[in-house]
């Protein structure tokens, strides 16, 4: 954007239009930036409500973890070091039990059961039991295939489940990357563009023909390498350098325009070691942060009903809005969904290609249960159902068991040399450094695992399996279906519980519903 543009308004304050705020407030103070939002709050679907019942209880309605080394998570964390806010991090370490995931597996009938929960492998010595399982077959069928599939050259776009049945087989695709789908999408793998999904994925088969032959030969080359300083620092009887870790390249022309006083290959090798990060009074401390750090240039203007948007003569835009009133702008950025933007745009030619856009809403359902650890037999994150599954009268996406995540969650970057390390130009940090630290970590975590005593999770339901014949969703229903879920895949009988608390809030934003 040139600089002779002074104006610039933003259709909503989640956490793409605070940042996009933000980071052009700093870089371009003279520019007035006028934020509008529909909510009376900001963050958009990061919200982190206390319980309507107990306000010393919080519940996620959305996202509640950052992925440990990834180019968002860099950024994010160099923000709060920015807002002096890094002590609300906190990191689950690759040793947690809280890492551990499961896949609902789907079996016969005859207990009542609706499934039975299979650990997901994530060491070498948890490899084998699962490759054990019968749902395993067709998985190790595809591993054998996939070296030997020719690599795709051109040709019409793939989507996620034809991408994976060509290249493994359509048994791998439903029984496990479909329960990824539905995690993170909420969607059908049979949708869904594979290039958009996994595109590095795509980059490896175009780049080496086969995922397996890469991946092998990528732990192959790890492995020597870790040979190679293991005999260096033998033969010097001292800690050797290792070599430090590529830093992408859109986080190094973030730290040239925006600065930073991290060294990002140093946090990087530290990230490696927590794949999964929270925030002290959950993820919408984030928004709250930004929210409150915006410069005196920045304006929002909230239960802002925009009812209107036009390109005007003289170039600039024009916006009306019900409460607020007419603005111009030179610039207008939106950041709201697109079936609401083609509303208050009106171009039918824009709204023709609007409605080709499928998305989905989704229905969670956060239950707390007071004085009991009722997870103990499932440490872990939780599970995914595949898509086997998923012509069940439950429309169950999977259960996040938060209570197991954040009794494994503390404090990571303050021990020892940490911070000081990743905040070094000279320092090196190594995987030993981070082991140390990561000792720590662990035993505070197992000490606030035995002082906690309560269990919280979430039940995600509907995606793209909602249609409009469920609607509206009855809370008996609603009731019915959790009641059901955790009963026939974890026998944690709500009925029996006292003091339980369950708040669940359709993702549409349609309506909300407690009890």
């Amino acid at each position: 954007m040139s600089l002779n543009k002074k104006t610039v308004g933003v259709l909503g304050s989640g956490i793409s239009g605070l940042t996009y705020a933000y980071y052009l407030s700093k870089l371009h103070p003279q520019v007035q930036i006028n934020i509008f939002e529909k909510a009376k709050r900001s963050g958009g679907f990061i919200n982190s409500p206390k319980a309507e019942l107990n306000k010393d209880v919080t519940f996620e309605k959305g996202p509640r973890t950052l992925r440990g080394v990834s180019e968002g998570t860099l950024l994010i964390l160099d923000l709060l070091d920015k807002f002096k806010a890094l002590d609300k991090v906190k990191g689950i370490h690759t040793g947690s039990t809280a890492n551990k995931k499961y896949l609902l597996e789907p079996h016969s009938n005859v207990d009542g059961s609706i499934g039975t929960l299979i650990e997901l492998p994530n060491s070498p010595s948890t490899i084998m039991k699962f490759l054990s399982d019968p749902i395993c077959k067709y998985l190790v069928l595809g591993i054998l295939k996939e070296p030997f599939v020719r690599a795709k050259v051109g040709g019409e776009e793939e989507t996620v489940e034809q991408w994976f049945t060509r290249r493994f087989n359509k048994q791998v695709c439903d029984n496990f990357v479909s329960a990824m789908i539905h995690g993170i999408y909420a969607g059908d793998a049979s949708k869904l563009s594979v290039s958009l999904v996994f595109p590095k994925l795509v980059e490896i088969e175009k780049n080496h023909g086969s995922i397996v032959r890469y991946m092998i030969g990528q732990m192959l080359k790890a492995s020597k390498e870790k040979r190679e300083l293991k005999k260096k620092q033998k033969q010097k009887n001292s800690q050797a350098e290792e070599k430090p870790l590529e830093v992408p390249e859109s986080v190094k022309e973030y730290q040239s325009i925006i600065g930073s006083e991290f060294n990002f290959s140093n946090l990087m090798r530290y990230l490696k070691k927590y794949p999964m990060l929270m925030l002290q009074g959950g993820l919408e401390t984030l928004p709250k942060l930004i929210k409150e750090n915006l410069p005196s240039n920045v304006k929002i203007h909230y239960d802002s009903d925009v009812t209107n948007i036009q390109l005007k003569e003289n170039g600039k835009v024009g916006l009306h809005c019900e409460n607020h009133g007419d603005f111009e702008f030179d610039n207008l950025r939106s950041t709201i969904n697109l079936k609401e933007f083609s509303k208050i745009v009106g171009n039918p030619e824009l709204t023709g290609k609007i409605d080709q856009v499928n998305h989905v809403g989704m229905i969670t359902c956060n239950v707390y249960i007071p004085n009991h650890n009722r997870l103990s037999s499932y440490p872990g994150f939780g599970f995914l159902v595949p898509k086997k599954m998923t012509n069940n009268q439950w429309k169950l996406l999977g259960v996040i068991f938060d209570s197991e995540v954040e009794k494994n969650a503390v404090v990571p970057l303050y021990y020892y040399h940490a911070l000081k390390t990743l905040k070094s130009d000279k320092i090196n940090m190594t995987s030993e450094d981070v082991d140390q630290d990561a000792k720590e970590v662990i035993r505070l975590a197992q000490i606030k695992k035995t002082d906690e005593e309560y269990t919280k999770m979430t039940v995600m339901m509907g995606g793209y399996m909602l249609d409009e014949t469920d609607l509206p969703i009855s809370n008996s229903r609603i009731q019915h279906v959790v009641q059901e879920v955790l009963l026939g895949t974890m026998e944690i009988d709500l009925d029996q519980e006292s003091g339980v608390i369950t708040e669940r809030v359709w993702w549409k934003g349609q309506y909300r519903w407690n009890d």
